[in-house]
């Protein structure tokens, strides 16, 4: 048992030390019928009291992990059961779950890396009316109420307090997305923005495409949303092609006022030939303010979207997208997680980034003007 219990974790420390207690059997650390090490000296090398070893121990002993022999010393007596279960929480966004685009895979994901015997996944929906939420407790007393083990946040919309409470109590959470802290060592599993935005510019720059309008997220919001909108200007300066202010807006992700932002943009003496959006949920709204103007896609418009939903491929003509990992964003973020709980793995490789790829439709096509 090379881990370290943490004082400051919500998490009791004779639970703490009883987990790891548990996870040094299960790994074969201690066999059948080993001697465990004296509690005086378990509570030296781990600065715990004694009675907090004897608490853990004992009640390894009444599950029946454990057997004490008078004058002998506390013996395994059990080592072919599972751990008892970890209590993981899934925060999220009440209204974004609902919408049922995003979610369904990373949870998928989060559920496929436990095994059910060792770990409940216990989703905590919230929403702006929530309690706590304004006051930023949500998060503690959620940890306290349902005696979670440890976090992960899939939403943005947790305000910062919420963030720096967990921080400060050194409490195990990983977040689905990038940490408003860059300079904070915050565990999370994000995919790549930045690389999706580039992969489209550079694809409709090969098309000969150079007036490029970017319909974004609500980067005044969403972090993630601003590093994508900032990888644009960078990918657009890259290629040495000029960004109209006039093309480059803010959409909610309702996507319900998209095809108003389209029809300004498309109505310029000077349209852009190509528009890429930060979510396909934008396409409609795209594509219909496209018709409106006698545009047709992808002869007149190229348009590329953001997240491959099952939209993209239903839209005539299929659109063209970015597809992200949401499986293996949510199956590496739980397996981080537990990790962290059982204070195993190494903490410098807890931020982790994952790839996107370009799915070429029926969207785009080479620019009439090139």
């Amino acid at each position: 048992m090379s881990s370290i219990i943490k004082s400051a974790s919500p998490i009791p420390k004779y639970h703490q030390f009883r987990l790891l207690l548990e996870e040094d059997i299960r790994r074969g650390r201690y066999t059948l019928g080993a001697a465990l090490p004296p509690e005086r000296e378990l509570s030296e090398k781990y600065h715990i009291s004694r009675q907090t070893v004897q608490q853990a121990m004992k009640s390894l002993v009444q599950e029946g992990w454990l057997v004490r022999m008078q004058g002998r010393g506390t013996f395994v007596a059990r080592v072919d059961e599972k751990l008892s279960p970890v209590n993981i929480g899934v925060m999220i966004y009440g209204p974004a779950l609902k919408e049922q685009w995003f979610f369904p895979d990373l949870l998928r994901g989060i559920t496929d890396a436990v095994e059910v015997e060792r770990a409940n996944i216990i989703i905590i929906p919230f929403d702006d009316e929530t309690p706590g939420i304004s006051e930023g407790t949500f998060c503690r007393c959620m940890v306290e109420q349902k005696e979670l083990h440890g976090l992960l946040v899939v939403s943005e919309e947790l305000s910062e307090r919420e963030i720096c409470y967990l921080l400060s109590g050194e409490f195990p959470f990983v977040l689905t997305r990038v940490p408003p802290y860059p300079d904070r060592p915050i565990a999370y599993v994000c995919y790549n923005h930045e690389s999706g935005v580039r992969q489209s510019i550079a694809y409709l720059h090969e098309l000969g495409h150079t007036k490029i309008a970017y319909m974004g997220g609500q980067y005044s919001k969403y972090y993630a949303s601003l590093r994508a909108l900032t990888a644009f200007r960078a990918a657009m300066a890259e290629h040495g092609t000029r960004i109209s202010p006039d093309w480059v807006v803010e959409c909610d992700y309702s996507g319900h006022n998209a095809a108003n932002l389209a029809h300004k943009i498309l109505s310029g003496n000077t349209p852009p030939t190509a528009i890429i959006m930060g979510d396909d949920r934008f396409a409609a709204g795209v594509y219909k303010a496209a018709a409106m103007k006698g545009l047709s896609i992808p002869g007149d418009l190229s348009v590329i979207g953001y997240n491959d939903l099952p939209i993209a491929g239903a839209l005539s003509p299929a659109l063209t997208t970015i597809y992200p990992p949401r499986y293996e964003m949510g199956r590496s973020a739980c397996e981080m997680l537990e990790e962290m709980i059982l204070d195993t793995g190494n903490p410098a490789e807890r931020q982790q980034e994952l790839d996107v790829r370009l799915v070429v439709r029926d969207s785009c096509a080479p620019c009439k003007e090139a």
